[in-house]
């Protein structure tokens, strides 16, 4: 006998539908925008223009980002700092997709949120501690606030360490398709009944999720502004006499 769902959990279930389809397509687009373009790139230098070409959409449906511009947004020290959390959240999301049970999938999910949440704050605790205490006394190598540690595992958190830095365009590009594969589960587990007590948990995983995508897009809006900013003045430049000064062109900010 099927059950009849109340108005409010069908709105529900319209809402959660709604956000899990607008964060697979943001997803894709930053995989289309900054991602395939330099994929692209690098191939044809390898393979003398002869491959295929990746799917690329403008950013926003305005510009699109040369390879060089992309790889300039994707040195900058904030998004490098966050290649090794893309790649430790990618591969550990890789392990939990393996469980076919979509109930347990949520909850595991849900889980290693939590576990990354805390390894977060524990290394920006320490860092912040580490700047304080150098600061009060640069001589002292001891400091009067241990740092946090770690468990010395997580449940379905892996950290790995390597000594080398990370590609950030091969990391956020497999960290796009994992997230996306998520989304993807996750839609199998909405139209369930037991869905609705899960509801916390999935707002839980999607602000992570949120996070990401804007820490990627704050940077890329940074970019775009001075990019038209620069293009606009040099088209001032062609049209104005020399003696007349440049107009300062300054782009609001809607992020």
């Amino acid at each position: 006998m099927t059950t009849m769902k109340s108005p409010s959990e069908n709105a529900l279930e319209t809402t959660v539908h709604q956000i899990i389809t607008k964060r697979i397509k943001t997803f894709q687009h930053l995989q289309f925008c900054f991602c395939n373009p330099v994929k692209t790139a690098r191939a044809r230098a390898i393979n003398n223009a002869k491959t295929p070409i990746f799917k690329t959409q403008p950013y926003l449906g305005v510009m699109n980002f040369t390879p060089h511009q992309i790889l300039q947004i994707l040195s900058k020290p904030k998004l490098k700092r966050r290649a090794k959390l893309y790649y430790t959240f990618g591969v550990s999301i890789g392990n939990i997709l393996l469980i076919e049970n979509p109930l347990e999938f949520i909850k595991s999910l849900g889980i290693l949120v939590e576990e990354l949440d805390m390894h977060i704050e524990i290394s920006n605790g320490n860092s912040v501690k580490r700047y304080f205490t150098k600061m009060l006394n640069p001589t002292d190598n001891t400091s009067d606030f241990p740092d946090q540690t770690e468990p010395k595992s997580y449940t379905y958190l892996e950290l790995l360490n390597f000594p080398f830095e990370y590609d950030l365009v091969v990391v956020f590009d497999s960290f796009c398709t994992m997230a996306i594969s998520c989304y993807q589960k996750l839609e199998e587990l909405v139209s369930l009944p037991s869905f609705s007590q899960q509801v916390e948990t999935f707002e839980r995983i999607d602000n992570r999720f949120r996070l990401i995508i804007q820490t990627v897009l704050k940077e890329a809006d940074e970019n775009f502004r001075s990019i038209i900013s620069s293009e606009f003045q040099s088209i001032d430049t062609l049209r104005k006499p020399k003696n007349e000064p440049n107009v300062q062109m300054n782009i609001p900010d809607h992020s």
